[in-house]
């Protein structure tokens, strides 16, 4: 895998109508999911994130999301099927570039229109198709993602997501024999108190979790809530790997992301969060 990792008013409605025509005599209100879209994750939903414009329908879903050259984009198609079947996935997400079909993935939700499995299909410019694999999810009870499973033709790699008050303290992945933590930092010497995760995002890859195209569905609304305050990084295996610099606006919401990645050929990349 080479990619960077770079939604009820009238449903509450219809099951208040088909619980009375069934003469039940429940009175209990069974909180029913959000509906999926931007404003199920974003507490503002961004207008772009890096350049890439958020393109929603009527119902507010997310159904796009493309730079203004359109070069790299991706859409979303929502299965609306009243009989679903089993083997048919809720939502296909396709990434293109240049017009080229670089990766499609089929998305399959939970009960509460969460991603539990995702199966992708990446191609190579010649329209060859690579290996396919897939992501099997969990979550806990605060709906924060607790574990990532990736099977390919190799095997599967298991990532395991721990938390404290609301924020990710560390991830361990494991491959086969092989051990890997990412320790997050939240504060630094210049940023002695944690930022306030005002706007909602949820970068993973800051945290040191692979989800690949899977960022997408959090955009959308399907990946789970973000975490309580923003990551300044993390360590791996006890060296630290990235140094992340928040600016924010005057109302708090973080308008630029700076990272900084440690290695042996160090760079740096520069994102810009506009809301609307």
């Amino acid at each position: 895998m080479t990619m960077n990792k770079i939604y009820t008013f009238m449903l509450s409605a219809l099951m208040a109508i088909a619980l009375v025509s069934c003469g039940s005599n429940d009175e209990t209100d069974t909180p029913q999911p959000a509906p999926v879209g931007p404003k199920r994750a974003f507490t503002k939903v961004p207008k772009s994130i890096a350049g890439s414009e958020f393109k929603t329908d009527a119902s507010g879903r997310l159904i796009g999301l493309s730079g203004s050259s359109e070069a790299y984009a991706y859409t979303l198609d929502y299965n609306t099927k009243a009989n679903k079947g089993k083997n048919e996935p809720d939502v296909v997400i396709t990434q293109t570039e240049d017009g080229v079909i670089g990766t499609i993935t089929k998305v399959f939700l939970n009960e509460k229109g969460y991603v539990k499995h995702a199966e992708m299909q990446q191609y190579d410019k010649d329209k060859k198709p690579y290996p396919p694999y897939s992501y099997d999810l969990t979550y806990n009870a605060d709906d924060h993602i607790e574990t990532v499973i990736e099977t390919d033709k190799k095997g599967k790699s298991i990532t395991t997501i721990s938390y404290k008050d609301g924020d990710i303290v560390s991830c361990t992945d494991k491959i086969g024999t092989e051990t890997n933590t990412y320790v997050t930092h939240y504060t630094s010497k210049e940023v002695t108190t944690p930022i306030v995760n005002k706007g909602g995002l949820m970068p993973y890859s800051l945290f040191g979790v692979d989800v690949d195209e899977l960022d997408i569905a959090y955009y959308a609304g399907m990946l789970g809530k973000p975490t309580r305050h923003l990551p300044l990084g993390y360590s791996w295996n006890g060296k630290r790997q990235n140094t992340v610099t928040w600016k924010l606006d005057k109302e708090g919401y973080p308008i630029q992301c700076k990272v900084v990645v440690h290695s042996e050929r160090e760079h740096t990349s520069i994102e810009a969060i506009v809301w609307q």
